[in-house]
């Protein structure tokens, strides 16, 4: 199913049945790897529930999706199963569910982009500096964040 054949060590972590820690070098196929394995195991016919593929950052998950789509299993981005972020998954199954225990009528928010709210970090008491609009950390697309001042 594979577009480019694994190498050996490759093949050996999809075919474990035994969790695995997986250390490379950039390049050296963590990513393929990854696909493989979660399309192997969303794949499996008596699976009953779904898959996660949890990345560091947007662009990585997103690599994960577009490889997904590659080798034809673009529904293993979709419900049951979940590729994204360990953020994203946090918010999405446990934070946004159960909302929060001193507001329960209120549902969570997650903020994806500072430009939404009109909010300003105020500076330490005593400190000779204007307060700091949140647009000053600008959420870039792989997670970093830059100060602008």
């Amino acid at each position: 199913m594979s577009i480019i054949a694994l190498t050996a060590e490759q093949q050996a972590v999809v075919d474990s049945e035994d969790s695995c820690f997986v250390e490379a070098c950039p390049g050296a196929g963590k990513t393929r790897t990854m696909v493989e394995l979660f399309v192997k195991s969303a794949s499996t016919p008596t699976r009953r529930t779904g898959v996660a593929a949890l990345a560091l950052t947007n662009v990585a998950a997103e690599e994960i999706r577009k490889r997904c789509a590659e080798l034809g299993q673009r529904t293993l981005a979709e419900y049951p199963h979940f590729v994204g972020t360990f953020d994203a998954f946090i918010a999405r199954y446990l934070v946004i569910p159960f909302g929060s225990r001193w507001s329960p009528k209120a549902t969570p928010k997650i903020v994806d982009a500072w430009s939404r709210y009109d909010i300003e970090v105020a500076p330490p008491k005593g400190a000779m500096v204007a307060p700091v609009s949140l647009d000053a950390f600008p959420m870039q697309k792989d997670e970093t964040y830059v100060v602008e001042m």
